[in-house]
């Protein structure tokens, strides 16, 4: 049996709330468990990274892990790309900020693979010097599409991504165009140091994906690959991503 990789996965939270029963009243940290069930069914073990920890400490958790898996959520600090909140509809989690990117830090450092989805395409984004978009509707020069989850409360809308030639997600995706599940009203608008961008919706431009060119796995994408869990395009970015990680452990 082949090894299994050892996932670093990001977490959102939910502060305490005295008017909340259900689950908990309590501050928690949770995960949709689509994340983890994506890493397991391509062969790799999730385990995950509390905002709760120390930042100087996170690169202790890289070095006993074999990927990091920066999942979505909460909205990232303006601050941290060099602006203060213009639009008033930001939900941020000032320790997740720093646990990730303290995390993207020290996967750079040794070389790590990363996959980010949603969040995790913007916060790498940042990491890497990039700004965002705080809230497409209000900051694109050209009103966009809707990207946000739509108006069902269960079920997430979908728009077409258009990929890219001659890069990394081309070749595993092995698609140009298909239709992506998306829930998010923040974006990339200047990319940061060493990522390329290699897709984006053909509707209004909004960047979907980039990665770093080379051989190290690093790609980012905007929309919700594990919300359509059965489509060849999830399955093909997870395995690529778990077969990138075995690689990495095997070199270490």
């Amino acid at each position: 049996m082949s090894q299994s990789p050892i996932i670093l996965l990001t977490l959102r939270g939910k502060p305490a709330d005295d008017t909340r029963r259900q689950p908990t009243p309590y501050a928690f940290e949770w995960s949709p468990s689509s994340f983890g069930a994506a890493i397991t069914r391509a062969g790799g073990v999730p385990v995950m990274l509390s905002n709760e920890c120390d930042p100087q400490i996170v690169p202790l958790a890289i070095k006993r892990c074999d990927g990091l898996f920066l999942t979505g959520g909460e909205d990232v600090a303006p601050e941290y790309f060099g602006e203060s909140d213009t639009v008033g509809n930001l939900t941020v989690n000032a320790s997740r900020d720093a646990v990730e990117l303290a995390a993207i830090k020290a996967a750079d450092e040794v070389a790590m693979p990363i996959l980010g989805v949603c969040r995790g395409v913007q916060v790498l984004n940042v990491a890497r010097g990039g700004t965002l978009y705080q809230d497409l509707d209000q900051q694109m020069p050209q009103k966009p599409r809707d990207h946000s989850r739509g108006p069902d409360g269960f079920f997430v809308q979908t728009h077409e991504v258009e990929v890219s030639g001659n890069c990394r997600l081309d070749s595993v995706l092995a698609k140009a165009r298909f239709q992506a599940a998306t829930s998010h009203h923040q974006a990339i608008k200047d990319v940061g140091q060493r990522l390329k961008v290699v897709a984006r919706s053909p509707e209004d431009g909004v960047i979907e994906a980039v990665e770093e060119p080379g051989d190290r796995f690093v790609v980012g994408v905007q929309w919700h690959p594990e919300v359509r869990a059965q489509d060849p395009e999830t399955i093909r970015l997870f395995t690529a991503f778990i077969d990138a990680c075995r690689q990495f452990a095997g070199r270490r």
